[in-house]
């Protein structure tokens, strides 16, 4: 079953590596992985510094994750969508806020197999252009760059199929 925690542990260790903003980049696993419960994941990511973002597949499902000072007041229950410059919106799970004193720009929430199909699609074709994707929670949001994430989310696809 997922579990939030080890989800957020993979996540703070990243925000943990400070680097400059230019130097923020997709990346995803190419095979799955296991977290410490042994359950097996395959992961799609932007940043190393805040703000970050996932998507995280396992068995059971998969989750978004964003971690961002501009969602710090944002509330659990906020409704969430990922937005595209083509005027694409993807609504996913409203916000839950799982460390909402120690790391209150933390947000996450499930994305359906449809939603995430949408998303993925729609970065892809990002990924030739300067638009953003934007994610927004309520009425705050946070850009992603969508340079080079084709490759990527197309990893992360054919991680997932293989759990």
């Amino acid at each position: 079953m997922f579990n939030l925690r080890r989800s957020f542990a993979i996540v703070a260790s990243l925000a943990l590596v400070s680097l400059p903003a230019q130097a923020q980049s997709w990346g995803a696993t190419t095979d799955p992985q296991k977290l410490p419960d042994n359950t097996s994941y395959c992961m799609l990511w932007q940043g190393e510094a805040l703000p970050l973002m996932n998507f995280m597949a396992t068995p059971t499902g998969v989750k978004y994750v964003v971690v961002t000072d501009a969602f710090d007041d944002v509330q659990a229950g906020t409704p969430v969508s990922f937005d595209f410059g083509d005027g694409t919106s993807v609504p996913v799970a409203p916000a839950t806020k799982p460390k909402p004193v120690e790391h209150p720009g933390f947000i996450s929430g499930n994305v359906s197999e449809e939603a995430l199909s949408t998303v993925l699609t729609r970065m892809s074709l990002g990924s030739y252009g300067e638009a953003p994707m934007t994610v927004t929670a309520g009425q705050k949001t946070q850009d992603f760059h969508l340079r080079s994430v084709a490759g990527d989310s197309a990893l992360f696809q054919s991680c997932k199929d293989k759990l």
